[in-house]
C-alpha cells in the first residue's frame, strides 16, 4: 500500500510540473504564517493555464529559516521553484 500512495503522489507531482513547464507564463502567490510552533512558514502557489483551463496549485510548504523579511522569502521561492524544476522566466506580473 506504501508503495502504490509515493507512486501516486509521484505521478501528481509530475503531472504538475508538466502542466506548469507547458504553460506560457505562471504567476505565484505566496501566504507566510507562524505555526503552532511558532515557526515561519511560507506556502507558494502556482496559477497557471493548460489550455483553456486556468489551474491553481500548491507548489511548496517551506520554512523561512531566519526571518521573514522579502530577501528570505524571495530565496524560499527561488528554492522551490528550482527544486520542482521551474523556469523563472515563465513568472509573470501585471504590476
Amino acid at each position: 500500500m506504501k508503495d502504490r500512495i509515493l507512486k501516486l503522489a509521484e505521478n501528481v507531482t509530475d503531472q504538475q510540473k508538466n502542466d506548469i513547464n507547458s504553460a506560457p507564463f505562471i504567476s505565484l502567490c505566496l501566504d507566510e504564517s507562524i505555526d503552532i510552533t511558532k515557526s515561519a512558514r511560507l506556502a507558494v502557489f502556482a496559477r497557471y493555464c493548460v489550455g483553456s483551463i486556468i489551474k491553481e496549485e500548491l507548489i511548496a510548504i517551506t520554512s523561512l529559516l531566519t526571518t521573514t523579511k522579502g530577501t528570505d522569502m524571495c530565496t524560499a521561492v527561488r528554492n522551490s521553484l528550482a527544486e520542482k524544476e521551474i523556469d523563472l522566466k515563465k513568472l509573470f506580473s501585471n504590476h
